[in-house]
């Protein structure tokens, strides 16, 4: 309750202290006394060492003429077994039939409606 009444006051002084300081300033100084980690942008998530060593990110290369893409990995990481892609995600409207065929979607012209 009291955190809460006190929340506006907390953030101001939270604010002003954090204002004069870089993000890893505030990581060093906080760093093992208070659960905390810099928030990050996107171009500062991809170069992060810490990432990179958990290997976090995965790249593909999608069909066609498209440039490599790269994308969050699984954060779920296995002793012996790998995780990643085991295939490419669809293209637009790959598995269409599949899908209908498995929820019985008849469209109007096929032969079994």
């Amino acid at each position: 309750g009291a955190r809460v009444r006190n929340q506006e006051y907390a953030e101001q002084q939270i604010s002003q202290w954090t204002r004069s300081k870089s993000k890893q300033e505030v990581f060093e100084m906080l760093g093992g006394k208070v659960p905390v980690g810099p928030a990050q942008n996107m171009a500062e998530i991809f170069d992060d060492p810490h990432m990179q060593a958990r290997h976090m990110i995965d790249k593909f290369n999608p069909p066609g003429d498209n440039p490599e893409v790269a994308i969050g990995a699984s954060p779920m990481k296995f002793s012996k077994t790998a995780i990643g892609f085991y295939q490419a995600p669809p293209l637009l409207d790959e598995h269409r039939e599949e899908v209908f065929e498995e929820f019985g979607i008849r469209r109007p012209g096929d032969s079994n409606s």
